[in-house]
């Protein structure tokens, strides 16, 4: 049961307090999106839902869609630690692939694809500075794991994760801090997953996967987290699938298909010889 007990346990440690900051209020300053402006057409840049800054600091949730539409990542967790604790139990023999026969990997990934999607509540619901923050530590908890990952398959040295993730993962929050553009970062990341991938495809025949996993997996991840760009882009505050009074957001697909990919490439990964 370890696996629903960290998925249980991760969840309820990012959801308690975040319920408390929504029933007691959000302290620190706006975030810059409420004031940035494109030569004063857009009043704000905060992926279009409409909301009241004079509520920011107040308890409850700004931006009620973009943030309630991140508890997805509750069931994509809590469906991963499902399927890892029943093929753990079933004794499958030892591997080389470390998704199937190491506690830490699925475990640690379990928990990035909650945060993925309860990390971005934090923004939405406060539009506050540090929420942001918490925002993009969620992605990038996610992009680097799949960098470091893949190190970790071609190297077979586990250190590089152990000591690279967590550096590369405070930097990159450092810069979040100083107002990177966290579009950029996650684009950059993504690149350099893809390059490594491709190194594992064109050099590394032990490694890399057979056909049906590209197909079933690999692929639909990459259709997912492309279509999932295209909406956070054109659902940014004035483009065209920003409708800022409805009640239905597409800043949400964003979200949900950026889970979608999070699940598919643990699929991937564990299909793979090492």
């Amino acid at each position: 049961m370890r696996e629903l007990i960290v998925a249980g346990g991760f969840s309820a440690l990012v959801m308690i307090p975040f319920m408390v900051f929504v029933a007691a209020g959000w302290p620190g300053e706006q975030n810059s999106c409420v004031t940035d402006t494109d030569g004063g057409r857009i009043a704000n840049s905060c992926y279009c839902e409409e909301f009241n800054p004079t509520d920011i600091g107040n308890p409850g949730v700004r931006q009620p869609f973009n943030t309630w539409s991140n508890l997805y990542s509750l069931a994509t967790g809590g469906i991963l630690a499902l399927f890892v604790f029943l093929q753990r139990k079933k004794g499958l023999p030892p591997s080389d692939n470390r998704m199937r026969s190491t506690d830490f990997y699925p475990l640690l990934y379990i928990a990035v694809i909650i945060f993925l999607g309860l990390g971005s509540m934090w923004f939405h619901a406060s539009l506050t500075e540090w929420g942001g923050i918490v925002d993009n530590a969620s992605m990038y908890t996610f992009t680097n794991f799949i960098i470091f990952y893949t190190l970790v398959r071609m190297t077979d040295v586990d250190w590089l994760f152990y000591i690279g993730y967590p550096v590369a993962t405070v930097l990159l929050i450092i810069t979040a801090a100083l107002g990177a553009d966290s579009l950029v970062v996650v684009l950059f990341s993504v690149g350099a997953y893809a390059i490594l991938q491709l190194l594992i495809v064109l050099f590394m025949p032990k490694v890399r996967n057979t056909v049906g996993p590209w197909l079933y997996f690999w692929l639909p991840a990459l259709v997912s987290i492309g279509l999932a760009t295209l909406a956070w882009v054109l659902s940014q505050t004035g483009g065209p699938w920003c409708l800022q009074t409805h009640a239905f957001q597409f800043h949400g697909l964003w979200h949900w298909l950026a889970g979608a990919a999070a699940i598919l490439l643990y699929f991937f990964w564990r299909a793979a010889p090492r």
